[in-house]
């Protein structure tokens, strides 16, 4: 048996548990959330939050592990991915996430598992701000490239702050 396996199994499913409740008190009119299917997840959907008059929601949860260590001044930082396969050998890559289209995504949830504060965003409104940020964040805040073996994705980390005012921002004309 392996201990780092149960570990991590044990973890998953408490956070999954937690991100079920987070998302019941956050959006109003939830009566329950189900898991999403494998193709939902391909879209950008991990779970669907069911409204009273049977409505689905999609949200999208980004769960950072042991992360606090590295925000600047302990403000909390949320990982807006690039592209999620960097192009490289002059082969395409492909879109990250953040900026992906075509992600079913109606909500997405930055979760911390040592930090307490979640912030939950509108997908389309941070597409938006995002778009109209980049450049600028590009210059000021950390890149990061990892490693997935054949393919490299990108990401960049941004406080929680600033995009919940570029969204405020991206909401007026």
């Amino acid at each position: 048996m392996n201990p780092n396996f149960e570990d991590d199994k044990d973890f998953s499913v408490s956070e999954n548990i937690m991100a079920k409740s987070i998302i019941i008190s956050m959006l109003h009119g939830v009566i329950r959330v189900d898991d999403a299917g494998s193709q939902d997840d391909i879209a950008g959907v991990d779970y669907w939050a069911i409204l009273g008059e049977g409505r689905r929601v999609g949200i999208d949860d980004k769960l950072r592990r042991d992360c606090v260590r590295y925000w600047p001044d302990g403000k909390p930082q949320v990982s807006l991915e690039i592209w999620s396969k960097v192009p490289s050998d002059g082969k395409p890559g492909k879109i990250g996430w953040t900026l992906d289209q075509h992600k079913r995504t109606e909500y997405v949830m930055f979760r911390f598992s040592d930090y307490k504060q979640v912030f939950l965003f509108p997908f389309r409104l941070l597409q938006m701000a995002m778009a109209r940020n980049i450049v600028e964040w590009s210059k000021i805040y950390q890149i990061c490239q990892q490693d997935n073996g054949s393919y490299k994705s990108e990401s960049i980390f941004v406080p929680a702050t600033i995009v919940a005012a570029a969204i405020v921002e991206a909401m007026s004309i």
